[in-house]
């Protein structure tokens, strides 16, 4: 098992597991789990040292909160998504971060449609305050 995040990374992993069990209506301890899952902490990792453009955070069949870098086809549930903005690198230093101003997050629908109209949401919202 993982070693849980050490102090550089909280404010990382803090707001995306605040936005996480929000949406999702989690319990806490749900999202502390997932970080400590191996191949879920490796991609959260991933999102934030740049090698990937975007984060899906859903549960399994097994109802395991999961990480990954796309959308499974079979979700059934809902899942929340964080999108890049920029290319630059997250920044984990707590009083550094610079999270919340390049990633967009929000809510993925199980069903197509409405996934496709959060997302155009989501943008139009970005652009607006910008």
């Amino acid at each position: 098992m993982a070693a849980p995040a050490p102090d550089g990374e909280r404010e990382n992993w803090d707001l995306i597991g605040d936005f996480a069990n929000k949406s999702l209506r989690l319990k806490a301890d749900r999202w502390q789990k997932a970080v400590q899952h191996g191949d879920t902490r490796d991609n959260i990792l991933k999102f934030f040292d740049g090698e990937t453009e975007q984060l899906i955070i859903g549960q399994n069949p097994a109802n395991q909160l999961v990480a990954s870098r796309e959308v499974s086809a079979g979700l059934r549930t809902k899942a929340v998504f964080f999108l890049k903005t920029t290319d630059e690198q997250l920044v984990r230093d707590e009083e550094k971060s610079n999270v919340r101003e390049n990633v967009i997050f929000g809510d993925l629908s199980p069903q197509p449609l409405d996934h496709l109209s959060n997302l155009i949401e989501e943008v139009n919202n970005q652009q607006l305050i910008q």
